[in-house]
């Protein structure tokens, strides 16, 4: 997406994963999903206790983890749209 001769800046927020910090890690992507600058596009990756990545379709802004909860992490990390 181009926006007035700037490239739109994206970033992946990966969260989850095989480690005993699964929880932790949660926790953590919920607080820098609802607080990642207005100029950036976000994807949200999941990555299950078994090592599978979800991540829902579309780019994100900060403003859409607003009412986001760590439930709803889990969620997309169990293949789900919260």
């Amino acid at each position: 997406m181009v926006v007035m001769g700037d490239i739109q800046k994206r970033v992946a927020v990966m969260f989850g994963g095989r480690s005993s910090e699964h929880e932790v890690s949660l926790r953590s992507a919920l607080f820098i999903l609802k607080n990642i600058p207005e100029k950036y596009e976000i994807i949200p990756v999941g990555i299950s206790k078994n090592g599978m990545y979800f991540s829902l379709e579309g780019f994100y802004k900060a403003k859409d983890f607003s009412e986001t909860t760590v439930e709803d992490l889990a969620t997309i990390i169990a293949g789900q749209v919260p």
